[in-house]
């Protein structure tokens, strides 16, 4: 591909803003404009403008079909395709999108997950377009990208309260930088930059395994004999195949208008990233659950799978997906950012301040929209983050916030001091911070990296919880300032100190400088008053805890019912989550190793009853043992499976499957993995890490 067909092919699959503005008459789009950034309805009019403009474009890229694409509580996405193609009144075809039809689609609202919010009689769903994320074309589909509502109104989807979230923060935010003295700002965006990171197997080998079919994660698996601790892939050349593989990712992702910006061989062996462009928080969102999408789609098309799942491989390092975060006002400055003003330094301290105190007020929440029941297995392990959240600012600012904790005296002439090596080094593209990579939460130069998220996860919920919880710091900062009413420069820094004060002194003891893998940590964050929570469905709680629902009702984010809904989704998800983990290696090892045991215990016997091996004798003595601690501990959770999950209370289940459930799943486990290790390659009925992995 030349320069110039990479230039000219980017974003030649998606309806944005340099195509809106060559088809578009310029009424209709300064209306689309208005409507993306100042949340100004668009009439009948307008719609059907867009609408004609919209279809002539997808059929000139070979659409034959339209779909309101939207992201349900499944944490995936969700698409119905309608055809362009109608009979007019003369019995005729034509081709038709009315703007009624862009702007509203209608789905069963039953059938996906609700909580309760919606009874099978009463099922009527709406999806309705978001005019801030462009439309495109994927093979013959026109794909509008929407949010998803139930008939009266409740929110179904994870994308409308990161869009009421992301409103509040702009508002909030807007609204302190007024008071700190910047009356030009019309608007406040959150950015974000996401890092997703993946396994490739081989999908022949993959296919053969129940567990990846069903829990895209092996249940069980003797270890690598190179598992990456001898020689680490990281940063390691590419294989060509693999090549071949990202350079059509890339093609696809360029053609739907995706920065794929970054890619290389991750820490373990097999696993991989792609990193995308920093972008507005719901464009980014949706582009990575596009991504996510065209990596298992492309990979099909090499002979791969790709594993999405937190920790696909026991023995093996996890996978996350690092969301980045900053904040861009209307006249393109970073909020967290120190700059050559005084005025800036305030503003610095203060979105600091804010994020500082929106996570630790916050943790459980964060903690838990950060993960699933799949990242229990990869938070605390081997480069995962530990499941205790903390931040970690870097020495430079970690020294002037713990002083911020302690005292107001801190000058501006002495501020500007203390901020100015940060300021120095962001003007000059280098971070004024290093990255310590044990932190849940590390800032890094201009912008915040939140690495406890979960590889195969929606970002949305983490930022929508994120996003709400600054905007009431920031809410309950400016209402102290505006009570002080500073008259000068002078007395605004004076206020911001006090303001800051407050806020620091009581949630400085998130701010940790060391190394979150030593386990004195873990003794430390205790007394500090850190929560710590091993398992994921014990965070699940936080959503309907009473502060949280008041946070939420009070920017319109998500109310009270809506979050109860959640909250018996996400409990239902991981009960089956588990139940099915259960399931599979129970059947795995009573219909597939069982009887090759059995197999070469009969080869086994031949040779032992002959004397011709005294090494046979053994063999065959320590194999029918294996097969008959294999066939009672199969027995024996197939068993516990039953008697959890035979009662309607839903907290015991849990209680149950944490207590003894999953500690059986991981016996069974340990016995298989002994079983493959002394089993040879030709009884053995699965393939193992060395068949799947693609390096």
């Amino acid at each position: 591909m030349t320069r110039f067909e990479l230039i000219e092919n980017f974003g030649i699959n998606q309806f944005g803003k340099s195509v809106m503005r060559d088809r578009l008459p310029k009424p209709v789009y300064e209306a689309w404009e208005q409507a993306t950034y100042q949340n100004i309805p668009i009439n009948r009019e307008i719609a059907d403008a867009i609408a004609h403009a919209m279809k002539v474009w997808a059929l000139e890229r070979g659409a034959t079909h339209f779909c309101h694409w939207f992201q349900p509580l499944t944490g995936k996405t969700a698409e119905k395709h309608t055809a362009f193609l109608k009979e007019d009144k003369h019995g005729l075809p034509i081709s038709r999108l009315s703007g009624k039809s862009l702007m509203r689609g209608e789905t069963d609202g039953s059938s996906f997950p609700h909580g309760g919010l919606r009874d099978t009689f009463e099922a009527r769903g709406y999806t309705f377009w978001d005019v801030s994320s462009y439309a495109y074309v994927r093979q013959n589909v026109l794909y509008i990208p929407s949010v998803y509502v139930s008939y009266n109104g409740a929110k179904l989807d994870m994308k409308m309260p990161l869009i009421k979230a992301r409103e509040a923060l702009d508002q909030q935010a807007t609204r302190m930088l007024h008071l700190l003295g910047k009356t030009e700002v019309k608007f406040v965006r959150p950015m974000i930059g996401l890092e997703q990171e993946f396994f490739l197997v081989d999908t022949e080998a993959a296919m053969k395994r129940p567990d990846l079919r069903y829990c895209d994660r092996m249940l069980f698996s003797a270890e690598m004999p190179r598992n990456g601790d001898y020689e680490s892939p990281y940063f390691s050349s590419v294989s060509e195949k693999v090549k071949a593989f990202m350079h059509d990712v890339n093609l696809e992702c360029w053609a739907l208008g995706i920065y794929t910006v970054i890619e290389h061989n991750e820490a373990a062996p097999g696993q991989y990233e792609f990193v995308t462009a920093y972008d507005e928080a719901t464009t980014t969102i949706d582009q990575n659950m596009l991504l996510m999408d065209v990596l298992k789609k492309v990979a099909l098309r090499h002979g791969f799978t790709c594993l999405l799942s937190e920790k696909p491989f026991a023995k093996l390092s996890g996978s996350g997906k690092h969301n980045n975060v900053s904040l861009i006002d209307s006249t393109n400055d970073n909020l967290f950012e120190p700059g050559e003003k005084a005025s800036e330094d305030l503003q610095f301290i203060v979105f600091l301040s804010a994020f500082i105190q929106a996570v630790d007020k916050y943790q459980v929440l964060i903690r838990m929209a950060a993960s699933n029941e799949g990242n229990d297995h990869r938070l605390g392990g081997h480069e995962a983050p530990p499941g205790v959240i903390s931040i970690y600012l870097g020495d430079k600012l970690h020294d002037l916030f713990m002083q911020l904790a302690e005292t107001t005296e801190i000058s501006a002439v002495k501020l500007k001091e203390m901020t100015a090596p940060i300021a120095n080094l962001a003007t000059q593209s280098i971070d004024a911070t290093d990255r310590n990579r044990t932190a849940p939460v590390s800032f890094s130069g201009n912008k915040f990296e939140i690495r406890i998220l979960g590889a195969s996860m929606n970002a949305s919920s983490l930022n929508t919880f994120l996003l709400a919880a600054m905007a009431e710091s920031l809410e309950n900062m400016a209402d102290e300032i505006e009570k002080i009413n500073p008259q000068s420069q002078d007395e605004l820094h004076k206020a911001v100190m006090q303001v800051t004060h407050e806020v620091m002194r009581e949630h400085h003891h998130i701010l940790f400088a060391g190394n979150g893998y030593d386990e004195t940590w873990y003794q430390e964050a205790e007394k500090r008053g850190l929560i710590k929570l091993d398992n994921y469905i014990d965070t699940v709680e936080a959503l309907i805890e009473p502060k949280t629902i008041k946070l939420l009702e009070k920017f319109d984010v998500l109310n009270k019912i809506e979050l109860e809904a959640r909250y018996q989704v996400l409990v239902k998800d991981f009960i089956h989550s588990v139940k099915t983990q259960a399931r599979i290696i129970t059947r795995m090892g009573q219909e597939g190793i069982y009887p090759a045991l059995l197999r070469y215990q009969i080869d086994l016997e031949k040779v032992a009853i002959n004397g011709y091996s005294k090494s046979a004798e053994t063999r065959a003595r320590f194999n029918a043992d294996l097969m008959d601690k294999l066939d009672a501990k199969t027995k024996e959770l197939d068993n516990m499976i039953n008697d959890i999950i035979k009662t309607d209370d839903k907290k015991q289940i849990i209680q149950d499957m944490l207590d003894k459930l999953r500690p059986a799943i991981e016996e069974l486990a340990d016995l298989l993995r002994t079983i493959e290790l002394y089993s040879p390659y030709d009884i053995y009925p699965y393939p193992t890490e060395e068949d799947l992995i693609v390096v």
